[in-house]
């Protein structure tokens, strides 16, 4: 530790975070963040506030993530870069939170205070910014969801803690933490365990007769969940309750019952991934549990009741490692509530305080020798940290990320389509053709694996294999909006306008904000000289896609088309600022032209 004493706590956090995720700042975006950030049009306008507060998701739950991807496609409009800084920006803070937390609970242990806080509370902080776990939460950029809420729970509970421990005039530390947890309230759901860990900490730091002089704040931080809660969260219980299809096995018909059975075996899994963290995968193929009598489910139980008696056993002496075990349980424990997803790598980030929390613990308090102790601490985070560099190394391109998930849940023909669209994204046809085939063997009725296989047709020009998928995607999904708008570049190449102009006009009406409709039907209205209603067509699309170069060209050569050169310049002009490869040679001509006119 003597080494790590020369450096102040932030500089050190500051280099070992931008060490193992400087190699991910330009990574590409990912999965999910197609549909939250690259074609979500509620995130355009940073000034339209209704807009982001209404959202592409059916609750305003994670109204403050969202707000924050509209500040970042304010400055850097769909530079990948500004996006990722800011969540490595936000851990490296979540970092200096779980120093700043452990430092208070040590401080309030007083068999470690004094004595080893420091350094618990430092090496609680390197565990955490550097485990592996949590690079699906840092690194993929739709997950700033987590990182940002546990900003703000860790937030709260510090400022809690600080109110907690002075003597007087401290109300502002518990306005501090209300405001912290609302705002983390919308930002993530994770954020509603809060006034539970608060009366953890009151269990395993505080004696409980002091708790007296302290109801009030804790009861004006509960008012304000009971009534947030509600009202924000809409939670329908036969909603929430009712039977789902799993997305993490498909096939499977989730009860209440059977996911909870899972969620056993679940927590299970995440203890073994905070300890041993190999074999990360984006989309985990997770079969359901049926049964209690199950022997998977048994073993899993006997696991965590042992471990959640051990923390009860070594609370009094232990307050420390106690607590990081109760913290892993309590955070987890929203995850009993259903969804389709029974396990993601990313709901650990906030759990995996209580781990870093613990291990630093046990390992000051197990290891007796100074010199044991430093090399046992510099190993274990120089061996998570090189874990950390490889995994982020899968996540440098849509390729790798795929082709590694695909590797680990062979089973599941989702993504294999999502890897071939990997492939088509890198203009590797023949490999994506292969991997679709794959997805449909698994599956025959995939409606998007058709889809992107028409997408490959239209590509290699063989429009009447393009249409015959497309013809079946929509058999099998008639609300596939993405094959309506394939099917209708399909009929205009073949100058069947009507049928695309139908085809278009189907697109919009199940996706109203679709502005690559929008551009392609407008091309349609150019071609047919219906100029106003191109004109409107692109403008909507560029009013949904405003980083899109391809509607300012359509525009501009609707606007020469109607003889105004001076707008078409403009719009000509924009298009070639941000890349359009034909905007250079359009400008041109009109110059050109004017010259000629003039």
């Amino acid at each position: 530790m003597n080494i790590l004493k020369k450096f102040s706590p932030s500089l050190l956090f500051i280099v070992v975070v931008f060490l193992i995720y400087s190699h991910i700042l330009h990574s590409p975006f990912q999965f999910d963040d197609v549909w939250f950030i690259v074609d979500n049009y509620t995130i355009r306008d940073i000034k339209n506030l209704p807009l982001i507060w209404e959202g592409v998701l059916a609750y305003p739950t994670r109204f403050i993530t969202f707000f924050t991807f509209a500040l970042n496609y304010h400055f850097h409009q769909l530079d990948v870069f500004g996006y990722h800084l800011t969540n490595v920006l936000i851990h490296l803070l979540n970092g200096g939170l779980v120093y700043w937390l452990v430092q208070q609970l040590c401080a309030a242990t007083v068999t470690l205070k004094n004595k080893k806080e420091e350094g618990v509370a430092l090496v609680s902080a390197l565990i955490f910014l550097v485990h592996p776990v949590q690079t699906q939460a840092v690194t993929f950029i739709t997950q700033r969801f987590a990182c940002l809420a546990a900003l703000f729970y860790l937030l709260s509970l510090c400022f809690y803690i600080k109110g907690r421990s002075l003597s007087s005039k401290n109300i502002h530390y518990f306005v501090g933490a209300g405001l912290a947890a609302f705002l983390g309230m919308l930002s993530k759901e994770m954020t509603l365990t809060l006034p539970l860990m608060i009366l953890l900490i009151e269990y395993c730091f505080f004696k409980p007769q002091k708790f007296k002089r302290f109801k009030s704040q804790y009861l004006f931080l509960l008012i304000g969940f009971g009534l947030i809660v509600p009202y924000f969260y809409s939670f329908k219980l036969s909603a929430v309750f009712a039977p789902k299809l799993s997305l993490s096995h498909l096939g499977d018909q989730l009860t209440p019952y059977t996911y909870a059975l899972t969620q056993v075996r679940v927590l299970v899994t995440y203890l073994r991934l905070l300890f041993w963290p190999v074999n990360q995968n984006l989309d985990y193929d997770y079969p359901m549990s049926t049964t209690w009598a199950d022997v998977q489910v048994i073993g899993s139980m006997l696991i965590l009741i042992t471990l959640l008696l051990a923390g009860f056993k070594i609370k009094e002496k232990e307050p420390l490692i106690s607590f990081g075990i109760f913290w892993f349980f309590l955070t987890l424990s929203i995850n009993f509530l259903p969804r389709q997803n029974v396990i993601a790598e990313h709901n650990l980030y906030l759990p995996s305080v209580g781990f870093a929390l613990a291990v630093s613990a046990g390992v000051f308090t197990w290891t007796t020798k100074k010199q044991n102790l430093q090399i046992v601490l510099t190993g274990l985070i120089l061996l998570l940290g090189m874990t950390t560099i490889k995994r982020n190394f899968i996540w440098q391109t849509e390729v790798k990320l795929w082709e590694d998930t695909v590797k680990k849940s062979p089973g599941k023909y989702t993504v294999y389509q999502n890897l071939a669209q990997a492939y088509i994204n890198a203009d590797e046809l023949d490999r994506a053709q292969i991997t679709l085939a794959k997805a449909l063997q698994i599956n025959p009725n995939f409606e998007l694996a058709y889809n992107d296989r028409g997408n490959i047709f239209l590509k290699l020009g063989l429009l009447k294999e393009a249409i015959g998928d497309f013809d079946k995607a929509i058999a099998i999904d008639p609300h596939l909006h993405q094959a309506y708008n394939n099917r209708a570049i399909c009929y205009q190449r073949q100058k069947m306008y009507d049928h695309a102009l139908q085809d278009y006009n189907q697109a919009i009406q199940i996706v109203p904000h679709y502005a690559q409709a929008y551009n392609n039907r407008g091309s349609l209205y150019l071609l047919r000289k219906e100029f106003l209603k191109a004109k409107s067509d692109f403008e909507k699309s560029i009013e949904l896609t405003p980083h899109d170069s391809k509607p300012y060209l359509n525009l501009a050569v609707t606007y020469q088309y109607q003889q105004n050169s001076e707008a078409a310049l403009h719009f000509a002009q924009r298009a070639a600022q941000m890349g359009h490869p034909k905007a250079a040679h359009f400008i041109e001509r009109i110059k050109q032209e004017n010259q000629y006119k003039n």
